[in-house]
């Protein structure tokens, strides 16, 4: 049995679909099961990702089809708030793709900061969940990397107040709190 806590918000930001999966999936339908708002941020459509098997995905479909699946994750996951950035995926370092001046490696760091500065502003998160700048989980987070380039675009968190501090410099409030309704955005470039 499920025990409900007082109501909380956790926000999980990832680069790529299936990246919510990853070492937070479960917990993720835990607090989502708990009656906590559950919202999820990926970066890109992950156009650039494996294709295993050619009857399921094309190169020229790779992106709709995982963003299809991202969409049934976060269903699947409680996911209230779902978030498409909308950077093109950038592929493994030294390829094309992650030349492709769209790319998530490309894009300018404070619009990718300012970004989600917005995001935690809305939803005023109790905790942020992502993969730390060498990819491994933070479950306990107090910051955020896009992990795209260096620490610089690092955020820290700090619940219950929700203070959001920029390593770049700056410093916001978080003002709105996580809106109850499902709700799906996107961002950006596409």
């Amino acid at each position: 049995m499920v025990h409900a806590d007082p109501k909380r918000t956790l926000l999980a930001v990832f680069a790529h679909p299936d990246d919510e999966a990853f070492g937070s999936g479960g917990m993720l339908a835990l607090n989502a099961a708990k009656g906590h708002c559950v919202a999820l941020v990926t970066a890109t459509r992950g156009e650039v990702g494996e294709i295993s098997d050619t009857a399921l995905a094309t190169p020229e479909n790779l992106g709709q089809v995982r963003e299809g699946e991202l969409r049934a994750a976060a269903d699947a996951l409680g996911v209230e708030d779902l978030t498409i950035l909308g950077y093109r995926d950038s592929g493994m370092d030294g390829t094309d793709d992650n030349a492709n001046p769209t790319a998530l490696a490309n894009a300018d760091e404070n619009e990718v900061v300012g970004s989600l500065v917005e995001i935690i502003r809305r939803l005023r998160p109790d905790a942020v969940v992502t993969f730390d700048p060498n990819a491994g989980t933070v479950t306990r987070t107090t910051s955020l990397s896009t992990s795209t380039r260096s620490p610089r675009s690092t955020l820290r968190v700090t619940p219950p107040s929700s203070t959001v501090r920029m390593s770049l410099g700056r410093q916001a409030v978080c003002t709105t709190p996580c809106s109850r309704s499902r709700s799906s955005r996107r961002f950006g470039k596409h």
